[in-house]
């Protein structure tokens, strides 16, 4: 612009000041990596106990249930759901369900199941013994 020019620059010197408009996705795809790798590092970082993860697994197994498509119960059952606010006693779209608190130990997080919940869903058989290995369980609700 001239000095006393009140006009604007127009775009295509705007983005000759602030590069080519080809490094815009190559900006956005180097911000969508870093998150990536930052939420991978949280995730190794955060684990349920093994005790209390091969607890559950063995309960869900021995009463023959399925967990919600909402949690992870294949691997580290204390993930989504399991961790975050929702509150799963009264909510019939978490059943079965688990809770977790998860606190920090030497630079990792470990989590332990807090709240189990196998409700109306038709559980039959003896109560596992896996069940004294959830050593934080402060909630459990178990009903045929």
């Amino acid at each position: 612009m001239r000095p006393g020019s009140t006009s604007r620059p127009s775009p295509r010197r705007c983005l000759y000041v602030y590069g080519s408009a080809s490094a815009l996705p190559k900006l956005l795809l180097l911000l969508l990596a870093a998150s990536s790798s930052a939420q991978a590092q949280q995730a190794a970082r955060m684990k349920t106990d093994p005790v209390e993860a091969a607890a559950v697994n063995a309960v869900f197994a021995k009463l023959r249930q399925t967990a919600s498509s909402e949690w992870n119960i294949s691997g580290d059952p204390c993930t989504g759901i399991a961790t975050d606010g929702t509150v799963i006693e009264d909510n019939g779209n978490f059943n079965p369900g688990i809770k977790c608190e998860c606190s920090d130990q030497n630079n990792i997080t470990v989590c332990h199941v807090t709240k189990l919940k196998i409700y109306a869903l038709n559980a039959v058989g003896p109560i596992p013994q896996e069940l004294q290995n959830l050593t934080r369980l402060i909630n459990l609700l178990l009903a045929a």
